[in-house]
């Protein structure tokens, strides 16, 4: 063992160290790791991202650490390297002894910091930490200095400053500046450092009394400062030579009295860089310094020596006094730009600062070129008028701008540019994504020449006095645009300005001449336009997939009606991608699609129509006929959800839809709009909306199978929702029935029909006086029809869960039952003004009960009985029902009812109807 040369303690549980160990002479490796009684410790994930712990050290923690007999390392002296990652009793005065040591890591607490220097001249490599306890786990490291919570002298480290490569101090105190006070050779091997809390620290270094040039920070790439209360700058008096001439990233963060970050204007005379200041700097971030008034102080005449060129990212937030982000002669060395983010900048007035007179010398360029800016995005900046005049940002494929609501324009670009190195410049060509949001003062998106756009996706929020999007030059060139959303834009007209004839359009630069406005567009959403008169025009939108407009109460037409010479539409048009059309709260608009092909709607599945007053037609076609009332039914196969709701004026239309799942109307038509009676009939069967005597044309037993859901409201002329009985009608999928004040309905399925309601959840019917019986009697039905076979099984609504009944005067009873519970999963029943009503349920066939029945209703919650002057009856004589589950019972105005209800001792609602001789001696006494 005494020729022992590695020795590592990994995981052990020792936590003291024996004097035997300096037997081992010929030690040259010696590392303890997560020694003694370890501790969990989770580190947080953005202490690393924020450099405040380096990502190769860990946690290690023990109740006492390791323990070192005194002088025992100081005998070790063939140690070469030295890793004790672990809490310690260590002096550090002792590794002076160990001369041979090239590599060290500690763990160090503060009161183990001499005030001496202590000089290990071998020394190479070393990460040390004072304070937190934690470790490395990388061999391979750079030269690190971690310190934090530390407020004595540093002297200690003094030979360390000279080569250290990665330098942190969190909480460190009593120091004002890094150069002079805590190294005053400059830290020129230093590649990144990070500050944070540093209360005491005004400048980065402090050249007032330098008499000679210094050079300092000059192979700093990294700068990360944050939470400096006092910091009021980097460099206070000349900056030295090399100053920060190799720093690629910057971020500073919390940093309330700093007011200017690069002082350029400070530069000594005597200064001659061959490399220009700042021109390796490829990532600026800053975020909360409430005082800062300049990012860069440089003169026109120091633009030589200060270049942006290699700058590729930029975040700017929550710099409340920032009137500018680049000065004039800055702005022009960015060609490398390619994401500015901007957020949280009140006073912020413009990106790029207008030139100072001195500035504008002769030979000057006025243009801004950023021939690599690919995203824009720039938010919540009060103050801020312009973004880009006179810059050339053709690659930019990302725009994103928010509350800003001062911005008069965003692009101004007086003539198109040529430049010798980059050719001939269409700006914009390449941006793909535009959002703007909350810019009340933005009339126009850019101002110069048309632009050709490579737009895909559009989103325009908030913008009122924004009155077109583009010119009708430019929209020619959207041949890419899939997706356009607008909202709340008041005075928008129109999407497309320029000429109103398309006859005053040159388009012989455009470089795609098709005459589609939008190929590509998917899908059109927009909301609360006040103004809007229209979109565009019809022609030329083969994929697009959805339609949503609402709150536009001056759109007239969605489309143009293109008219030929003579007046008369022009060709038949096929929506072969449309799938959904929404159009909610239109009041003028009186025309949907025109000339539109019967089959013209092949993937058409939802169509929401609402609170659109004057609308006439929606699916207008000219196929086969002279004259509207014809009513060509239109095929749309797969219409899965149908809604027309306040819409009276609208005329009838027929659909054949066998796959609809939901069909809503609600006010469709109104007296003058009577759907003509002779509809005809089809070989499949359809649906008419309008206002016309029956809803559904019934051709086979499995049409309209697919239905879930079934709402009508105020339809005055309905007597029928089937038109033919006898036909055999599954409703094996309907869930929810909503009839209101359909006054001459008079009753709702057949028996057939109502034994196929297995999945029904919601039964209301309200306000429809005419009806009868909600289930036809079996002796209504023709005797030909296979609904009259009376072998089949008793009805049964396994899911039914409520019932709502209200104001149906002509009602005699709700439901037939059998001779089994049918209403299992029934929480709500409400049966209220149905002045004719008998019994709420009988049975299906007139059966002598001899015992009686139980019939339980384990889940109803809420019963109301109420203003039910005919009711005798709540179930068929002989029966008992419990409710187990009871909440609320309301018995109310209800003179002739029979049936009793009481409560047991499991506190069970129970009700039972009189024997009939008990009925009649109950007459006689009174």
């Amino acid at each position: 063992m005494r020729s022992l040369e590695i020795l590592a303690l990994i995981g052990t549980e020792i936590d003291e160290i024996s004097e035997e160990l300096a037997k081992l002479s010929a030690l040259k490796y010696l590392r303890l790791s997560g020694v003694g009684f370890r501790k969990e410790m989770n580190i947080p994930p953005n202490l690393v991202s924020r450099h405040i712990i380096p990502p190769y050290f860990y946690y290690s923690g023990t109740d006492e650490g390791i323990i070192f007999p005194p002088g025992l390392v100081s005998r070790l002296t063939s140690l070469q390297e030295l890793h004790v990652i672990t809490k310690n009793n260590l002096n550090l005065l002792e590794l002076k002894s160990l001369s041979r040591l090239t590599a060290l890591s500690l763990t160090l607490s503060a009161n183990q910091i001499p005030l001496e220097d202590f000089v290990l001249p071998k020394l190479q490599r070393y990460a040390i930490v004072v304070g937190e306890c934690y470790g490395i786990i990388r061999k391979a490291f750079i030269r690190t200095l971690d310190i934090q919570d530390f407020s004595s002298s540093l002297s200690a480290f003094n030979n360390l400053f000279c080569n250290v490569e990665e330098l942190n101090l969190r909480n460190v105190g009593g120091q004002k500046n890094i150069v002079p006070s805590i190294d005053e050779m400059g830290l020129n091997e230093l590649t990144s450092l990070q500050l944070e809390s540093c209360d005491d620290m005004e400048f980065l270094i402090d050249t007032k009394n330098d008499q000679e040039s210094t050079v300092a920070f000059s192979n700093l790439v990294e700068l990360n400062i944050e939470s400096m209360v006092s910091l009021k700058g980097l460099c206070y008096g000349l900056s030295p030579t090399r100053f920060l001439q190799n720093l690629k990233q910057v971020s500073i963060k919390d940093c309330e009295e700093l007011q200017v970050i690069f002082q350029i204007d400070k530069l000594s005379e005597r200064i001659k860089c061959h490399t220009p200041l700042l021109s390796n700097l490829t990532k600026l971030s800053l975020h909360s310094l409430p005082k800062l008034k300049r990012i860069w102080e440089v003169k026109p005449s120091h633009r030589a020596i200060a270049s942006l060129q290699s700058l590729n990212v930029v975040t700017i937030e929550s710099c409340d006094y920032l009137k500018t982000i680049f000065s004039p002669c800055l702005a022009l060395s960015m060609l490398h730009l390619q994401q500015l983010y901007i957020r949280h900048c009140d006073r912020l007035e413009q990106v790029i600062g207008f030139g100072q007179e001195d500035e504008i010398i002769e030979n000057d360029c006025l243009l801004y070129c950023w021939p690599k800016l690919k995203a824009l995005h720039i938010q919540d900046c009060e103050s801020l008028k312009y973004i880009s005049t006179n810059t050339l940002i053709q690659p930019l494929e990302y725009v994103y701008i928010g509350n800003c609501h001062q911005l008069i324009q965003i692009y101004n670009m007086e003539q198109n540019i040529v430049l010798p190195e980059l050719g001939s410049q269409e700006s914009l060509t390449n941006l793909t994504f535009l959002e703007l949001r909350s810019l009340p003062e933005l009339k126009y998106m850019w101002n110069g020449p048309n632009h050709y756009l490579n737009l895909h996706r559009v989103q325009i929020i908030d913008c009122d006095k924004l009155t077109y999007l583009f010119s009708e030059i430019t929209a020619r060139t959207l041949v890419h645009l899939q997706f356009l959303e607008i909202w709340n834009c008041e005075s928008l007209e129109r999407l497309f300005g320029g000429a109103e004839n398309m006859d005053e359009i040159d388009v012989s630069n455009i470089k795609d001449q098709s005459p589609l406005f939008l190929p590509k567009l998917k899908r059109v959403m927009i909301r609360r336009c006040e103004n809007l008169k229209y979109l565009c025009s019809s022609q030329g939108l083969p994929y697009l997939e959805s339609i949503d407009i609402g709150y536009c109460p001056r759109l007239i037409q969605i489309f143009n009606m293109e008219k030929n010479k003579d007046g008369f539409g022009l060709q038949n048009h096929c929506w072969t991608k449309l799938k959904t059309l929404r159009i909610v709260d239109c009041q003028r608009l009186k025309y949907v699609f025109a000339n539109t092909l019967s089959q013209g709607f092949p993937l058409l599945k939802s169509v929401y129509l609402k609170n659109c007053s004057q609308l006439l037609q929606v699916f207008s076609s000219t196929e086969e006929r002279d004259v509207i009332g014809d009513h060509i039914p239109l095929n749309v196969p797969f219409l899965k959800n149908l809604e027309v709701s306040n819409c009276p004026q609208i005329s009838c239309f027929i659909v054949q839809a066998q796959l609809i799942e939901e069909l809503v109307l609600r006010n469709v038509g109104n007296r003058r709009q009577l759907c003509n009676t002779d509809v005809p009939v089809l070989n499949k069967g359809c649906i008419i909306v309008g206002n016309h005597e029956e809803v559904f044309q019934v051709q086979g037993g499995y049409s309209f199978s697919s239905i879930k859901s079934l709402q009508l409201w105020n339809l005055f002329e309905v007597r029928v929702i089937w038109n033919d009985f006898a036909q055999v009608v599954t409703l094996e999928n309907l869930t929810t029935l909503n009839l209101f004040n359909c006054k001459k309905l008079r009753h709702i399925f057949s028996p057939m029909m109502a034994r196929s309601l297995s999945h029904l959840v919601d039964l209301f019917i309200v306000r429809c006086e005419e009806i009868e019986r909600l289930i036809l009697a079996k002796d209504q039905v023709a005797s030909s029809s296979s609904n009259g076979d009376t072998s089949l099984q008793p009805m049964s609504f396994p899911n039914l869960t409520r019932i709502i009944v209200t104001d149906c005067k002509n009602l005699n009873n709700l439901f037939p039952f059998g001779f089994v519970s049918v209403l299992p999963k029934l929480e709500t029943l409400k049966v209220i003004r149905n002045s004719k009503l008998e019994q709420v349920f009988e049975l299906e066939e007139k059966v002598e009960v001899v015992a009686e029945d139980e019939m339980k209703f384990d889940k109803l919650k809420w019963l109301s009985l109420e203003e039910l002057p005919g009711l005798i009856h709540f179930c068929p004589k002989g029966y008992h029902s419990v409710f187990p589950a009871m909440i609320e019972l309301k018995v109310r105005d209800c003179p002739k009812l029979t049936t009793d209800f009481f409560i047991d001792s499991q506190e069970f609602v129970h009700c039972k109807t009189k024997a009939l001789q008990l009925v009649e001696q109950d007459a006689v006494e009174e």
